[in-house]
């Protein structure tokens, strides 16, 4: 999973996105069930979030262990 953020009329705009790609200038997002379409010259920034739900998971079970 990725966090996308992109500017929209002007807007950041922040997506949890399961795909995301660029082709042909643009970026294409999968976000919510649904495609979206942006100028790639609007993108401010993708992140991973996948590492941190596992490192997080990992931390809350050694908490629960040591309970």
């Amino acid at each position: 999973m990725f966090v996308v953020s992109i500017l929209d009329k002007g807007h950041e705009r922040n997506l949890v996105a399961t795909n995301v790609r660029m082709d042909n200038g643009l970026v294409i997002v999968q976000a919510g069930g649904k495609r979206h379409v942006f100028p790639a010259a609007d993108l401010i920034d993708i992140v991973t979030i996948e590492q941190e739900y596992e490192r997080c998971s990992r931390i809350g079970e050694r908490r629960f262990a040591f309970n």
